[in-house]
């Protein structure tokens, strides 16, 4: 069980990492809601100390924590999944989940630190059903039906 969340994880990361780039990514359909994704970043933000409280105290059934964070360079901006957090104190720090694809100042793998002003979306499983990706839930917005009800049902929502 625990491979197949942490493969739907995975592929939601790769799939739905790139919004916030300056020209749409590819793997939207349509333009999402700009307002409703700042909403999103904000709800995220202000509920980290809530995802850190969970993280540092899970419950039974709880795996597969997770940060988004903006990064950004000269060429853009990008915002990344990151896992193995460490968030006992700013900077807090996780390992970057895929490769850029906007940005050149990092890497896949890479051990990567941040303030808690970069948090744009955290994310967890409980038992089978996904907690938090308030961005996720304004990029479904934008896609086919099928496509998100696919989505959906496939992290438990």
């Amino acid at each position: 069980m625990k491979v197949r969340l942490n493969l739907v994880v995975i592929c939601i990361i790769i799939f739905f990492l790139p919004f916030g780039c300056k020209e749409k990514p590819e793997t939207l359909t349509d333009q999402y809601d700009e307002k409703e994704m700042n909403q999103a970043i904000e709800t995220a933000q202000s509920t980290f100390d809530e995802f850190r409280e969970r993280f540092r105290n899970p419950q039974p059934g709880d795996e597969d924590f997770n940060v988004k964070v903006r990064i950004e360079d000269k060429y853009g901006v990008e915002h990344f999944w990151l896992d193995d957090l460490k968030l006992d104190s700013e900077p807090y720090s996780g390992i970057i989940g895929n490769d850029p694809g906007i940005v050149r100042n990092v890497t896949f793998g890479q051990k990567y630190s941040f303030p808690r002003s970069d948090v744009t979306d955290w994310m967890f499983m409980s038992n089978g059903k996904m907690q938090g990706n308030h961005t996720l839930r304004v990029i479904l917005k934008s896609m086919p039906e099928d496509e998100a009800e696919e989505i959906k049902k496939s992290i438990g929502w």
